[in-house]
């Protein structure tokens, strides 16, 4: 595994908290915001950082919401 720098805006909880506000993100919200707290935590370091159980149900979307456009 290797370090994957975050965005720019995973440093930022009011832009994380943006995101959530739309459908059908605000049950997920606490998750999301744990997350990147790990991840900033570690400094992005794999080993470290423990995976999160998101509802399967929304994967597609969510990997929508972390990379836009780019999915």
């Amino acid at each position: 595994m290797i370090k994957i720098d975050a965005p720019l805006a995973a440093n930022d909880d009011a832009h994380l908290k943006k995101l959530c506000d739309r459908q059908p993100w605000p049950p997920h919200y606490a998750l999301w915001q744990a997350a990147y707290a790990g991840y900033r935590s570690h400094n992005g370091n794999p080993w470290y950082i423990a995976p999160t159980a998101f509802v399967p149900d929304v994967s597609d979307q969510e990997l929508w919401l972390i990379l836009g456009d780019a999915a």
